[in-house]
């Protein structure tokens, strides 16, 4: 799976980290665009926190 955001190109510094954690289904972006420039909000901070925390225990339990 690759990030195939509008807004994330594979000369970005942060590609590999944007591309990691969608991979693992801890971000989603908005639509097609990641805005990286954007700030969070507190509701996207909580789902990333909860996404990460079931990714860790997954790869707990394996």
């Amino acid at each position: 799976m690759v990030v195939n955001f509008k807004d994330v190109e594979e000369n970005d510094w942060f590609y590999p980290y944007v591309n990691a954690v969608y991979k693992e289904k801890i971000v989603s972006g908005l639509g097609n665009q990641f805005n990286p420039k954007d700030k969070a909000t507190r509701e996207m901070a909580v789902v990333v926190c909860i996404n990460a925390l079931k990714f860790k225990d997954n790869v707990a339990k394996n």
